[in-house]
């Protein structure tokens, strides 16, 4: 992940594009769709594969989430210096930070949520795939396709292509176990977050061109997924 940070940042030097724009797609290329995850996950590396992406998911979704509120925050704010005390700020008033710390903090004090608490939140989460999905859909327009073509394509290489490939070179050197390494690769793999386009839309980043990075990346996801996951199979699982 860190280092799928730092190729971000490469990238972003390799297209024209304005700061608030450069910024606002940034975590576009570390973040992760989880729902797509989780659907593959189970049935090719079972239930072991599947509690060791959640505890990778548990780990990075609020490190993750609190690097993409931090560069959205400096980029779409008018100060004209770092602020280390707003950026905080802004990361703690964060929705997805502030459930995600909530979450685990009512997992490690073992306190249970109410009954009628769990089914509504159930309920609002069914809905939130749905609901993320159609708000991209709202913003996404052929236009801007166009005109961010250059920036969806390097974008896409490097969060497809290039973290997945520095996911493997670590797997061969570093995990000696088949469903660790699997996980690793999957995990690296996974096209960016439909989230992405809420959090920049809210925090009043380039919201067109996140709708049009996240849809281009869950759709050519259909063609890299399926090389990643027969990868896999024959070096890893044979």
């Amino acid at each position: 992940m860190l280092g799928a940070v730092l190729l971000s940042w490469l990238v972003n030097q390799f297209y024209k594009e304005s700061s608030w724009t450069k910024w606002s797609v940034f975590h576009c290329a570390f973040r992760f769709n989880t729902y797509i995850g989780f659907a593959i996950c189970q049935p090719l590396l079972g239930n072991e594969g599947f509690a060791l992406l959640s505890l990778l998911i548990a780990i990075w979704v609020p490190i993750s989430n609190t690097i993409a509120v931090m560069t959205l925050s400096f980029a779409t704010n008018s100060e004209p210096s770092f602020n280390a005390f707003n950026r905080l700020k802004d990361v703690a008033k964060n929705p997805l930070i502030i459930a995600t710390v909530t979450g685990l903090l009512f997992n490690l004090l073992s306190i249970p949520l109410p009954q009628i608490i769990n089914i509504f939140i159930g309920y609002l989460s069914s809905a939130a795939l749905a609901l993320g999905l159609l708000c991209i859909g709202a913003g996404l327009t052929f236009e801007d396709v166009k005109k961010y073509r250059n920036l969806i394509g390097w974008c896409t290489l490097e969060r497809l292509v290039l973290v997945p490939c520095l996911a493997i070179s670590l797997a061969f050197f570093l995990l000696p176990n088949p469903i660790e390494a699997c996980v690793l690769i999957l995990f690296a793999a996974l096209p960016t977050a439909q989230s992405c386009y809420v959090m920049t839309s809210k925090m009043k980043g380039n919201g067109a061109a996140v709708a049009d990075l996240t849809s281009s990346q869950t759709l050519l996801s259909m063609l890299t997924l399926p090389v990643w996951t027969l990868l896999m199979k024959n070096y890893f699982l044979s």
